[in-house]
C-alpha cells in the first residue's frame, strides 16, 4: 500500500498507511474502487480506520466520491450535479 501524507501550511501534520485499492463490480456494470487506511500515529487502540472510495457508472463516468481530505474532519463526499445549468 501507499501512504496518504496530510500537510497544513506546507507542514507534515499526520501519515496515514493505507491498503492498496480494491476493486469491485456493481451490479449495474459500474465499478466502485475501495482503500482502507489507518492514522498510525495514535496509540494501537486510538487509531482510527476509515475508506476512501470512488465509484465509477457503467458509462466510464467518475459519479461518486468519497475521502477524507483531512484528518480533523469528517470524511467528505461529492457526487455530480445532475443537470447543471
Amino acid at each position: 500500500g501507499d501512504d496518504l501524507l496530510y500537510f497544513v501550511n506546507d507542514r507534515l501534520v499526520v501519515r496515514h498507511v493505507c491498503q492498496s485499492w480494491e476493486t469491485q463490480q456493481q451490479t449495474d456494470g459500474g465499478l466502485k474502487f475501495t482503500r482502507s487506511c489507518v492514522d498510525d500515529s495514535r496509540q494501537q487502540g486510538d487509531r482510527r480506520v476509515y475508506q476512501n472510495e470512488f465509484e465509477i457508472n457503467p458509462a466510464g463516468e467518475l459519479s461518486r466520491l468519497r475521502f477524507l481530505l483531512h484528518p480533523d474532519y469528517p470524511t467528505m463526499t461529492m457526487t455530480p450535479i445532475e443537470n447543471p445549468s
